[in-house]
C-alpha cells in the first residue's frame, strides 16, 4: 500500500468519525484513530504488518458507518452538549 492510499484512509476515518452525533462517541473515535495512525507510523516496519494494519483498519471504518447509522436513528442534529455549545 503506498502512502498516499494509506493518508486516504486516515482522512476517510477521520471524516466519518467526525459525523457521530455524540460529543464522547466522536471525540473518542477521533482521538483512537490519531493514536493508532501514529503508533502503526512508529512501530510498523513490515509489509505484512502493514497489509494487517490497513484491513484492520477498513474494517473499522466499516464498523464505524455502521455504528454512526444506529446512532443517528436514536440521536438527533438538534441535540446538543454542554461542551459543543449551541450548533
Amino acid at each position: 500500500m503506498t502512502g498516499d492510499s494509506l493518508k486516504g484512509l486516515y482522512k476517510t476515518l477521520l471524516r466519518q468519525a467526525r459525523r457521530f452525533p455524540q460529543y464522547n462517541y466522536r471525540n473518542y473515535a477521533l482521538r483512537k484513530i490519531k493514536e493508532d495512525f501514529a503508533d502503526a507510523k512508529v512501530n510498523l516496519k513490515s509489509a505484512e504488518e502493514l497489509d494487517a494494519f490497513v484491513q484492520k483498519n477498513n474494517e473499522s471504518l466499516e464498523q464505524l458507518k455502521r455504528m454512526i447509522k444506529v446512532q443517528s436513528l436514536y440521536f438527533s442534529d438538534s441535540t446538543t452538549n454542554v461542551l459543543e455549545g449551541d450548533k
